[in-house]
């Protein structure tokens, strides 16, 4: 089976990776973008190498799939 996995990372100024985390969980993000039909996997993550950026790692059935998203 191949998938299609995309990493984002958003590079936020100091002091703003807390809020910006809690508007991703207030506004349910995660579970809105698992809902769509071909999404496997999405999972929000504090890298180890900086105390401000948040990375995301999504995995979609397909290519066409993610585009409809």
């Amino acid at each position: 089976m191949k998938c299609l996995f995309i990493q984002v990372r958003f590079y936020l100024k100091p002091g703003c990776r807390n809020d910006f985390y809690q508007r991703f969980r207030d506004n349910n993000i995660r579970e809105m973008s698992l809902s769509e039909e071909g999404n496997i996997d999405y999972e929000i993550y504090f890298p180890q190498d900086s105390a401000n950026d948040i990375c995301i790692m999504e995995k979609w059935e397909s290519i066409q799939a993610q585009e409809k998203h």
